[in-house]
Order: structure tokens, then C-alpha cells, then sequence
């Protein structure tokens, strides 16, 4: 059996054989890490716990944040969304999100992430600054859809202590 110390030449069987090994030898670590705990369901839970749970909270599907201030709540935290300036593809837009409630003061983070339903529009999430009396501002800039679709969902993500999350309607103007 060769050993895993690379030969000084390599013959096209000697090299498959050396590969072969090396493969095997890997292979034989991933199971035996596997087998003994240190990587296997154990770890991939404990991976997933660390994640927050998220309060979804309802908002109007009739509602265009790109018209109007949309807002999702449930008593402890309400969530503001709108859009400021031209709301079409490709020009920036302004993105104004308005926290309030109990816990919106421990707010730490917002981001606004973009989706189209049914259809890949690649990764469209954005941070926002905090502005004061819980006002949150960022830019945003959506693709073009190829097919001509204008519908898009903004998620709301809001962490500090607690994690809320709120999607809303957007349709661009054409």
C-alpha cells in the first residue's frame, strides 16, 4: 500500500494510488467525527438554537408601502414601513421604518430584505441607521425583473433583545 508521502515521481498509477489513500484517509476522520459526537446532529442543533426565535406580526397584504406608511404589530411591538422618493427598479429609494412599543428601545438592528414570491431575485437585504425617536433610515435599489413583474415583498427584521419580523407589500411604479 503506498504511503502518504508524496513520491518524488509520479507515475499515473502510483498517483491514483496516492489519491486514493489520501480520500480514504479523509474519509475514515469525517466518520470517526461523525461516529464520536464531534460532528454530527449534536452540533448542527446547537448551531440552530443559538438563532432567536422571530415573532412574525401581520400586516395588510392590501397595504403598498410604496404608497403609503404600512404598520404590522401585536402590542408589545408595532413596525412602521414605507418608501420615500421614486419607488421604481433601479433608482434609490429611501426606506423609513418607525418602532414602536415595550421593546422597541432595545432595538439593535434593522434590515429590510427584498423577495419576490416565485421568483429568484437574488439576495436584496439592507441595513438601516437608527435616526432617533425610534426611526430607522436606509436606502434601497431593487433589481428588473426580467418577466416585467413588480411585486415585491419588504421584510421587516428587527433584533435586540427580542427578534420581530413583518413583510409587506410593494408594488414599483412602472
Amino acid at each position: 500500500m503506498p504511503s502518504l508521502k508524496s513520491p518524488d515521481k509520479f507515475s499515473p498509477r502510483s498517483f491514483l494510488a496516492y489519491v486514493f489513500t489520501a480520500t480514504l484517509v479523509l474519509l475514515g476522520a469525517l466518520i470517526g467525527a461523525i461516529g464520536t459526537g464531534h460532528m454530527g446532529v449534536d452540533t448542527i442543533r446547537s448551531l440552530r438554537d443559538r438563532e432567536p426565535s422571530v415573532t412574525l406580526l401581520r400586516a395588510d397584504p392590501q397595504c403598498n408601502a410604496a404608497a403609503t406608511t404600512c404598520t404590522a404589530g401585536d402590542g408589545v411591538m408595532t413596525i412602521g414601513f414605507s418608501l420615500q422618493g421614486e419607488v421604481s427598479p433601479l433608482r434609490r429609494m429611501q426606506m423609513i421604518v418607525t418602532l414602536k412599543g415595550e421593546t422597541a428601545v432595545a432595538v439593535e438592528q434593522v434590515a429590510v430584505r427584498f423577495t419576490m414570491p416565485r421568483m429568484n431575485m437574488g439576495l436584496n437585504r439592507f441595513g438601516l441607521a437608527p435616526g432617533g425617536d425610534g426611526r430607522w433610515r436606509g436606502e434601497a435599489m431593487l433589481a428588473v425583473c426580467v418577466t416585467g413583474r413588480q411585486d415585491w415583498l419588504a421584510r421587516v427584521e428587527v433584533r435586540g433583545h427580542d427578534a420581530y419580523a413583518a413583510e409587506f407589500s410593494v408594488e414599483l411604479n412602472p
